[in-house]
């Protein structure tokens, strides 16, 4: 299908319903290259029937296009499984120090498209993807290069948290707890989805904002 999707794009046949290059601007601000699309012609779906599909440096998602209600919008909905626990803690980045040394952490690992895809999945631990350098953990390089400590749990916990991008996925496989949010398309990092998964990583943590909470509240952590 991506084959066919591309084949298409080329002779201009695709309806792109955003597109970004991203760019590393000031204020440590950080944004990674996105392209939404609508197509049809997926197979194993129902004919006829409009589907999503994101791309970014080789990793793709392909998915229901009403989950995703604001991605024309250039935003994305995103949904956060806590199992049966009751608050979720939010980690937000306040420390100039930490804030900077984490955005040109995401800065080196969106130099070109092969380091870009490997440090997405670089902590990915499941059968279906280790054949996609997993476990390389190779953005931990590229902390102490910024001065910080890969193993503290602040520091993980923004490189490494993964959110899905279908409700189902936070209600049913991680939940029945969790929380909605929406943030930039720019601010995802799409990864798993080989695996059958719906899950990217954000970027900037400051960024999310908290739309709904199922059977929990959200505590705000300060790093």
């Amino acid at each position: 299908m991506l084959f066919r999707f591309w084949n298409r794009a080329r002779q201009g046949g695709y309806d792109a319903l955003y597109e970004s290059n991203g760019k590393v601007g000031s204020s440590a601000d950080v944004t990674a290259p996105l392209a939404a699309f609508r197509h049809m012609d997926v197979p194993s779906f129902r004919s006829g029937e409009e589907r999503l599909i994101l791309m970014q440096h080789g990793s793709y998602y392909i998915g229901d296009i009403q989950c995703q209600p604001l991605v024309d919008r250039g935003e994305a909905v995103l949904y956060r499984g806590i199992q049966k626990t009751e608050t979720y803690l939010l980690h937000r980045l306040t420390t100039e120090e930490v804030r900077v040394g984490l955005m040109n952490v995401h800065a080196q690992s969106l130099t070109d498209s092969v380091v870009s895809f490997n440090a997405v999945h670089c902590n990915l631990v499941r059968c279906e993807t280790e054949f996609l350098n997993d476990r390389s953990f190779i953005l931990g390089g590229l902390c102490r290069q910024a001065g910080l400590e890969p193993d503290d749990h602040p520091i993980r916990s923004a490189l490494y948290s993964g959110y899905a991008l279908e409700q189902w996925c936070a209600s049913r496989k991680f939940g029945p707890n969790y929380v909605k949010f929406r943030t930039p398309l720019t601010n995802i990092r799409i990864t798993s989805f080989v695996g059958n998964e719906t899950e990217v990583k954000v970027i900037d943590p400051n960024k999310l904002e908290v739309m709904e909470t199922v059977g929990c509240k959200v505590r705000e952590v300060y790093t």
